[in-house]
C-alpha cells in the first residue's frame, strides 16, 4: 500500500544553518577560486595592454570574498553563503565595459560576464559547447580546459 505525506513542515532555521555553514562556505570558496582562475586566464588572453599609470595589472587585480548573502527576494528569504568576484584595478571598468574617448574607442571585453557563463556551464544551466572563447593561441584557456575530463 502506498504511503502518503499528509503534512510537511520545512525547518527553515535548519536549512539556513546548513546554507551558511562551513561546508557550504568551503564549496562556495572552491567555485569562487575556480572562477577567479578562469577570469585571470581570460584577462591574460584578451588584455595585453600596458599597466595602468600606477603599475597595476588588470589580470592580477581580481579579488574574491566569501560572504553571507541575506534573503533579497520574497521567494528566497533565507541567508546563504555566497561569493563576490571583482576586479579592483582602476581601469577595470574600461576593460570590462569598454570606453569611448574623443579619438579612441574600445569594445568591452566582458571578462566577468564570460566567467559567469563558465560557472553556469558547470552548474548545467547552459551547455558549455555553446561558447568557446579560445582563439587557438598556445597557452590560452578555454571553457573546455575546465570541463573536459
Amino acid at each position: 500500500m502506498p504511503a502518503f505525506l499528509l503534512r510537511f513542515n520545512l525547518n527553515r532555521s535548519e536549512v539556513e544553518r546548513i546554507a551558511v555553514g562551513s561546508e557550504c562556505r568551503q564549496m562556495v570558496r572552491q567555485h569562487g577560486e575556480m572562477a577567479k582562475a578562469y577570469a585571470e586566464g581570460l584577462a591574460s588572453e584578451i588584455y595585453s595592454g600596458a599597466d595602468d599609470d600606477d603599475g597595476i595589472h588588470y589580470r592580477d587585480s581580481f579579488e574574491l570574498d566569501v560572504l553571507t548573502v541575506h534573503g533579497i527576494t520574497p521567494e528566497w528569504p533565507m541567508s546563504r553563503a555566497g561569493s563576490r568576484l571583482w576586479n579592483s584595478a582602476p581601469h577595470a571598468g574600461a576593460i570590462e565595459f569598454g570606453y569611448q574617448g574623443l579619438f579612441t574607442r574600445a569594445e568591452g571585453q566582458e571578462v566577468l560576464g564570460r566567467t559567469l557563463d563558465f560557472l553556469w556551464s558547470l552548474d548545467g544551466r547552459i551547455d558549455a559547447s555553446e561558447f568557446d572563447y579560445d582563439d587557438g593561441d598556445e597557452g590560452s584557456m578555454s571553457v573546455h580546459d575546465w570541463t573536459d575530463e
